[in-house]
This record gives structure tokens, C-alpha cells and sequence, in this order.
């Protein structure tokens, strides 16, 4: 169970570093991108991942009693933070005064989700094996 949140941590933390570093925002079909490092959220972002690439190091280490809840309320802080993030470049992209820029949602935002949903998904799998586990005995 440990491997499985440490991992889980390990794995959804790069995919949120990636998804920071890469575009949020296209401009020109395309042609200008602007990724979330460009902002103090991507930041955020990235810090978050950072945390959960080392929270997972630790688990898989020394696992600890606070572990489950830290993931499990980074996992959704993150979600919760790149669907409004996401929301906010949907309202940009579809504002009739930006036509002439050609915007688009870049995957980075989709990347984050899927780092965040990999990190709430192991650590739920973690909790329904424990559960599994208590019941057979």
C-alpha cells in the first residue's frame, strides 16, 4: 500500500511539473504559447508538484501516519485549482474581443488534472486495498 501512494505521489507530481512547464495558452492557432511558468500560478503549481514528488520519495522511505491525508487533499487542491485555471482560459479563449488572436487551450492544464487525478486514484486504490485487506482477515 506504502509503494502504491508512494509512487502514485512520485508519478502525479512529474505529470504536474510537466503540465506547469507546458503551454496553458496558445495564440496565433498556435504560433504563441505561453505556459504557466509565465505566472506566479504556474509557480504554485510547480511547488505543488514538488511537494508531491517529495512527499512520495518519503513515503516510499519512511511512510508516515499524515502521508494519506496530504495526498489526498493535495491531490484535490490541485484539481480543484487547474479546473478553475482551466475555466478562466475557456472564458479568454471564447471572448468575442479576442477572435483576432486565435486562442486555444494549450494541454498543460490537462496534463495537471491527470497528474492530480493519478494522485487521488492511487491513494483511493491505497484505501480500498487497505479496507480489502482488514475485511479478508
Amino acid at each position: 500500500m506504502n509503494a502504491l501512494r508512494g509512487w502514485g505521489s512520485i508519478v502525479g507530481g512529474l505529470l504536474v511539473i510537466t503540465g506547469a512547464i507546458l503551454p496553458w495558452l496558445t495564440l496565433d492557432a498556435g504560433l504563441q504559447r505561453y505556459g504557466g511558468t509565465t505566472g506566479v500560478f504556474g509557480w504554485l503549481v510547480v511547488a505543488a508538484g514538488a511537494f508531491a514528488f517529495t512527499a512520495g520519495v518519503r513515503e516510499l522511505r519512511a511512510p508516515a501516519q499524515w502521508m494519506p491525508a496530504f495526498n489526498t487533499i493535495l491531490g484535490f487542491g490541485l484539481c480543484i485549482f487547474a479546473l478553475w485555471l482551466l475555466i478562466g482560459v475557456d472564458q479568454f479563449v471564447h471572448r468575442p474581443d479576442a477572435a483576432m488572436l486565435v486562442p486555444g487551450p494549450g494541454p498543460g492544464l490537462f496534463v495537471v488534472i491527470a497528474g492530480a487525478g493519478v494522485m487521488i486514484a492511487c491513494e483511493l486504490g491505497a484505501r480500498a486495498s487497505s479496507l480489502r485487506q482488514r475485511l479478508l482477515r
